[in-house]
Parts: C-alpha cells; sequence; structure tokens
C-alpha cells in the first residue's frame, strides 16, 4: 500500500506564507536599518580618526619647531653667559638648521649690546646691521643654505615684537616677507621664543616655517580620496586649503560667526565634530575640527577637515543596497511561491493518480510472479533456467529436484547440463553446449537426452529447449519430461519383435 501525505489546503498555505514573508520582511528591515546605523556611525569614527592623525602629525611639527627654538635659545644662553663668542653663535644656528631640514630657518636677534655689549666693534662688519647688533640667520632655499643679516627693521616685526611685548612663545600669523639681501619672496610663519636674563627681554630666537610647503604636504592628504584638510589661526584666516584662493582669508567670511561650534572651534582651540553642508563644495560633510596645540603659552591654531558623507558612509551605502537587493529576491520568491500553492492541488491530484497506477502495475505484477511461481512448481516436468551465455542453471522448479533426487535448489545452481548427463557418446556437456546455442540462434529445439540422477542412475528424458527473456536477461528454458517408462516399453517391444521375426524364420526352415 503506498502512503499519501494529507492535503493541505491552499488557502491555508498561502496564509501561512505571507505571514511568514511578513515576519521577514520586518525582521530583516529592522536588522538593516539598525546594521546601516552601525556601519554609518563606524564610518564616521573612521572618518574622525583619519582626520585627528592628520592634525596629530601636523601638531607634531609645529611642536618640533617650538623644540628646537628653544632648544637654540638655551644655548645662546649659556653662550651669553659663558661671554662666548658671536661666531660660536652661528654654528649653533647652522647645526639648529642642518638637523632640522624641514623647517625654513633658524634666527636670533637681541636688543642692543644685548649679547656681549660689543656692538661697536661690528658696526662696520657687513655680517652684521649698521648698529653691529646681533642679528643672524640661516635659511634653506634651492637646496642650499644662506645666510641673512637681520635689519633694524626686523625689530619692529611680529616675529619679534609679538614675544617682546608679551615676554611668552608664540606663533605669528601668516606673513609674506624677504630675507635680507634676497629677491624671493615666502609664505610662512615664525615660532619665536624670547630670551629672559635676569627678568628682563634681551632678544628672541625663532623658527621660520614654509607655509607653501606645509600646504603642498596638507593638501596631498585626501581621506577617503575626497575629503581634504584646512589649517586655521585661531583669529580664523586660512593657512592652507585645497582652492588657493581662499589661502589668506578668513573663514568666517564664509561660515557665520554665529555658528558656535565653528567659533569655539577656530577660536577657543576646541575640538568639534559635526554633520553638516559644507559652504565650500555644497555637499554633505562630515567637519572636524582639531586644536594644534604648541604650548600652553601659545593660543593654538585648528585643523578643519571636511569628508563627504556620501564618501564616508560608501560601505553602509553598499550594505543598505545589498540588503534591499537580498530583501527585494525573497519577496519575489515568496510571491513565487504562493502561486505555486495555487497549483499545488492539480499537482497532488496528478502524483496521486500516478500513485494509483504505480499501485496498481505493483499488484499486477505481484499477481503476475505469484501465477508465474505457481505454474514454474506446479507443473510434472522438469524445468531448468539456463544462463544463454555460460549454460549454467539459475534455477529450478520443484519437479526437477523430485525427478534427479535433489533436495535443495542450492545443490544444483551454478551447475551445468553434464552434472545431469550421462556423458556417453553424444550425451556430452559439449554436445549440449552446442544444443543451447542453436537454440540462441535457432528457437525451439525437440531431442531425447540420457539423464542422471543424483545417486549416479542414468535414465532417459525428452527435452525442450527455447530462448526467453527473464526479467530483461537471456535465458534458456529446457522443459524435461521422463520417458524412461516409455524407452521400456519401446524396449519390450522391439525384442518381442525380434523372438517373433526368429520364430517365423525358424518355422520356414521347418516346412
Amino acid at each position: 500500500m503506498i502512503y499519501r501525505k494529507p492535503y493541505t489546503s491552499s488557502k491555508t498555505a498561502v496564509i501561512v506564507a505571507i505571514v511568514t514573508a511578513i515576519i521577514i520582511i520586518l525582521l530583516f528591515a529592522y536588522l538593516g536599518i539598525n546594521q546601516r546605523k552601525l556601519i554609518y556611525n563606524d564610518s564616521k569614527l573612521l572618518a574622525q580618526e583619519i582626520s585627528r592623525k592628520a592634525a596629530v602629525e601636523t601638531e607634531k611639527y609645529f611642536v618640533s619647531a617650538l623644540v628646537v627654538a628653544q632648544s637654540v635659545k638655551y644655548q645662546l644662553v649659556t653662550l651669553h653667559d659663558l661671554k662666548g663668542s658671536r661666531s660660536k653663535v652661528r654654528s649653533i644656528l647652522q647645526n639648529g638648521l642642518m638637523q632640522n631640514n624641514d623647517f625654513l630657518a633658524v634666527w636670533t636677534l637681541w636688543e642692543p649690546n644685548a649679547f656681549d655689549g660689543k656692538d661697536y666693534l661690528y658696526i662696520k662688519d657687513s655680517t652684521y646691521n649698521d648698529a653691529g647688533s646681533l642679528g643672524i640667520g640661516y635659511f634653506h632655499y634651492n637646496h642650499r643654505v644662506y645666510s641673512e643679516v637681520m635689519t633694524i627693521a626686523d625689530y619692529l616685526g611680529p616675529h619679534y615684537l609679538a614675544p617682546k611685548e608679551s615676554r611668552r612663545d608664540i606663533i605669528t600669523e601668516p606673513y609674506r616677507f624677504v630675507y635680507s639681501g634676497y629677491k624671493y619672496v615666502f609664505y610662512g610663519t615664525s615660532v619665536s621664543v624670547p630670551v629672559i636674563i635676569n627678568n628682563e627681554f634681551v632678544g628672541a630666537v625663532g623658527i621660520d616655517i614654509d607655509l607653501d610647503n606645509l600646504s603642498k604636504k596638507l593638501n596631498s592628504i585626501r581621506p577617503y580620496n575626497t575629503g581634504f584638510l584646512s589649517l586655521i589661526t585661531n583669529k580664523g584666516r586660512i593657512v592652507t586649503h585645497k582652492d588657493s584662493a581662499l589661502v589668506n582669508k578668513n573663514i568666517f567670511e564664509f561660515i557665520t560667526s554665529t555658528n558656535s561650534v565653528v567659533y569655539n572651534a577656530v577660536v577657543n582651540g576646541q575640538e568639534a565634530a559635526v554633520e553638516t553642508v559644507s559652504e565650500f563644495s555644497g555637499q554633505r560633510v562630515f567637519r572636524f575640527f582639531y586644536p594644534i596645540v604648541l604650548s600652553p603659552d601659545i593660543e593654538p591654531w585648528s585643523m578643519m577637515v571636511e569628508i563627504p558623507v556620501k564618501t564616508a558612509s560608501m560601505r553602509s551605502t553598499q550594505v543598505t543596497v545589498v540588503a534591499f537587493g537580498i530583501l527585494l529576491l525573497g519577496f519575489f520568491f515568496i510571491v513565487f511561491l504562493i502561486f505555486n500553492l495555487f497549483d499545488r492541488k492539480r499537482i497532488d491530484s496528478k502524483i496521486n493518480k500516478a500513485l494509483a497506477e504505480a499501485e496498481l502495475q505493483s499488484e499486477q505484477a505481484n499477481v503476475n510472479a505469484h501465477n508465474y511461481q505457481e505454474i514454474f512448481n506446479s507443473t510434472s516436468e522438469a524445468i531448468f533456467i539456463h544462463d544463454a551465455q555460460t549454460g549454467r542453471i539459475l534455477d529450478v522448479n520443484a519437479a526437477m529436484l523430485q525427478m534427479y533426487g535433489y533436495t535443495s535448489k542450492d545443490e544444483v545452481k551454478g551447475y551445468t547440463i553434464a552434472n545431469f548427463s550421462s556423458n556417453v557418446e553424444q550425451f556430452t556437456d559439449d554436445n549440449a553446449t552446442r544444443l543451447i546455442h542453436d537454440v540462441v540462434e535457432n528457437g525451439v529445439k525437440f531431442f531425447e537426452w540420457q539423464a542422471k540422477k543424483r545417486n549416479g542412475e542414468l535414465f532417459w528424458v525428452e527435452v525442450a529447449l527455447r530462448s526467453s527473456s527473464i526479467g530483461g536477461d537471456n535465458r534458456i528454458l529446457a522443459v524435461v519430461r521422463d520417458i524412461s517408462e516409455r524407452k521400456k516399453v519401446e524396449e519390450e517391444l522391439k525384442q518381442s519383435q525380434e523372438r517373433y521375426k526368429t520364430l517365423i524364420e525358424t518355422s520356414h526352415d521347418g516346412i
């Protein structure tokens, strides 16, 4: 009996499919939205970290300038206390510049007679200014080092006047300048430290920084390939920017000073992070501000970093697209499933019909097999089934076992006809094999054969051989009838005829 699965109604299946689809869609939407937020926040944090790293590197550069300036100052103060020579001053400045090739210049300018009280000795020396005071500088240009004689005008410059008036370390607002005796105009800033001896200002030491060169370095840093860095002074002046036309302009010309986030970041040196529409590009950006702190005494500049949100959150967008694609694919799959469920009843009907036919065929096959076995075992003739190629016995019926004196089929399976023949004269295995091959080629064959029982007793049989297909395989079917009695009668009749013939012949002789 073939088992048939109980039928589930299409309506129930559709309802289950729709409910399942809704649950999956809601769950997927929830997970997708939350995952997008997480990735978006991760992208923002990563952008912030990239920006911070760039700002830190810039801060290190400015801090190192301050450290070098202070180091030179301490050496000069020591030299002053030891009443060292001005030539030694030159050596200290040259070494300071040669050991720090990233800086534009190293210089020192002292108040009149403040260094050694011997300015009068150097009034006519071309390596000093007209007053003979100590004012020396060394700067890089075209991979060479040049010396500068600082003039009386330098006493009024912000690089000297600011530390003199404030008596603390300073960084000047960017300005353009030339070195005395040279025509090239530099755009830079100075990190200046005051020289104070016995609580009296006696001079200043400074490091000049080439802002054109720094701008090239900062502009080459493009976070996410589309962002940019901009250095801004605490007064809002744009020191570097990817758009050179904006350099030296004030950031509050573009961003209103009422914007407290930007104002506190630029003027008060506070760190800030906002998402806004850029006044420079018109794109929605992540904007970060990081203070560039040289020392507690110096008002910090700021590093502004802008990174387009679209670029920074590209991974988030990709996840959203992939999630939507998967969701859409799932939706179409559910729709496809629903349409297929409507067709389920028809398919089930076909399957049940096919199963019924298969069951009927199976039952018929069982009946046929049963009938075959009944016929095979009920006949009084012995039946052998041989392999058509080898002649070996594959099966026999009960009549064969009884006729030949065997008790089990297993005893005879695998035997050849030689095991059941007298093997004298023409009743040999070779002749039997020839007869089998002849039947395969030409059809039915009838003949008499001298057989042998299990106990060795010989007897006569009549054999009908024919070729047959059983289970799709070629077989030889041998139906054997015991004709011993007939042979006995024939022999007795023959002997009787012989006696009668002898009697007749004898009678003729007597007459």
